[in-house]
């Protein structure tokens, strides 16, 4: 769901201390103030311009709500998610049934991953506007954070009980249902994407993933190869279509060779691609694993287990394809639908 932004529109800082009032304020001054406090496209200065503001001591109220409002907005934009929540919090105090302060630190409170606390906010802001897709579909990805997925499913059926063609909604609920192991709730979602639009590669491919989980290989094969139709520069498609094509009986090398020539030799996962084509050793992709930052390492390495564990299967080592697949698992790299797959396959080979 890594690809629906939550709308941050301002956010704020909690500097309301004891700064002495502007003396002798006109009303042209306010005026100019409030301008520059509404304006979001240079963000310190938005937050300096709302600073000042506030610190007049002219504002009450809902006035004074929305400045610290908008002073978040500087700092949400500038990725200071905590001064955010604080000045939402102040806002919200002197404007509690403000949906956008709600909404914006159920936001904030997500960068954040305090999951909990955006889940109060998001869960508040729906008991004061009903029936709003964009807070059904962040509350959504918070279940989703927190490893609820029967509850993600739920949000975004509301969101697409609203909106019956969101595209993001349906391409997001159809990758929980693979998550969820409801494979056939995945496929009618990718396919109803596909609908909408026929050159939509991430629904092709994850309808693939879908397939291939049910054992479906011959659709699994139809829509990897259509991946790489709409797609050619994918090598996750082209190995997932020689993964599907070995299990109806040959898979296809010049799939592989075709997605290793678009890859730099540097580039990951073109070791793999060699390793199933022949021409790379498993010593050598390890260690090439071993020398990646720290930060690209674990997610690697989940996938390099998964795609092992899969090669381990059509070799026919069931107990080899387990231990590939534990290791995968046992990474946590969540953040891969290779992490997702290698629990399924856990699941599925016993």
């Amino acid at each position: 769901m890594e690809n629906r932004a939550i709308r941050l529109a301002t956010l704020l800082c909690l500097c309301v201390t004891i700064a002495p009032a502007l003396a002798q304020t006109d009303d042209g001054e306010v005026k100019q103030m409030r301008e520059a406090c509404a304006k979001s496209d240079v963000p310190q200065a938005q937050i300096d311009a709302c600073t000042k503001l506030i610190d007049t001591r002219l504002l009450q109220g809902r006035e004074l709500a929305q400045a610290l409002y908008q002073r978040g907005a500087g700092y949400a934009a500038k990725g200071e998610y905590q001064q955010a929540v604080r000045d939402y919090t102040q806002a919200l105090k002197f404007a509690p049934d403000s949906s956008d302060a709600l909404y914006n630190r159920g936001g904030a409170y997500s960068k954040l991953g305090r999951w909990d606390d955006a889940l109060a906010d998001f869960d508040a802001l729906l008991k004061i506007v009903p029936n709003d897709p964009n807070t059904y579909y962040a509350r959504a990805w918070v279940h989703a954070q927190l490893g609820k997925d029967k509850a993600a499913i739920a949000d975004l059926d509301q969101v697409l009980r609203i909106a019956p063609n969101d595209q993001e909604a349906l391409l997001d609920r159809g990758g929980m249902n693979i998550r969820a192991g409801r494979y056939d709730d995945a496929i009618r979602d990718f396919g109803a994407l596909l609908k909408l639009d026929p050159k939509a590669a991430a629904a092709a491919y994850n309808r693939g993933r879908a397939y291939y989980a049910k054992e479906d290989f011959k659709n699994a094969a139809e829509d990897f190869a259509l991946t790489l139709e709409l797609r050619p520069d994918n090598p996750y498609a082209a190995l997932r279509l020689y993964l599907a094509q070995s299990h109806l009986g040959k898979g296809d090398e010049a799939v592989l060779k075709k997605g290793i020539d678009k890859l730099d030799p540097t580039i990951w996962p073109r070791p793999l691609l060699e390793l199933f084509a022949g021409t790379g050793k498993d010593p050598e992709l390890i260690a090439g694993i071993n020398e990646l930052p720290a930060k690209l390492r674990n997610d690697v390495l989940c996938e390099a287990q998964y795609y092992l564990g899969e090669r381990a299967l059509l070799n026919g080592d069931e107990k080899a394809a387990r231990d590939y697949f534990a290791a995968a698992a046992a990474t946590g790299a969540s953040s891969t639908i290779e992490h997702i797959d290698a629990k399924a396959a856990l699941a599925r080979v016993k």
